[in-house]
């Protein structure tokens, strides 16, 4: 099994180090927000507005043009 060694050299590269060993929990907390939105604009699971389920097509939409904008994918 292949192994990634990650050297961080001093305190400031604290963040950088915090931000390697946790970037799979931010990707969990977005495909949560993902699927919470997706279940407001197409279920209405929430029993929603009409203008909170557009509100949350918005932010959705959003959120996969700033995932793209960066070369990221939410999932696999």
């Amino acid at each position: 099994m292949p192994k990634l060694k990650l050297e961080f050299d001093t305190i400031e590269e604290q963040e950088d180090y915090y931000n390697a060993i946790n970037g799979d929990k931010y990707r969990y907390l977005l495909q949560d927000l993902d699927n919470w939105l997706r279940d407001i604009t197409k279920y209405n699971s929430y029993n929603n507005t009409s203008e909170e389920q557009e509100f949350a097509s918005k932010v959705r939409d959003k959120l996969y043009e700033l995932l793209e904008e960066e070369t990221l994918k939410l999932w696999d």
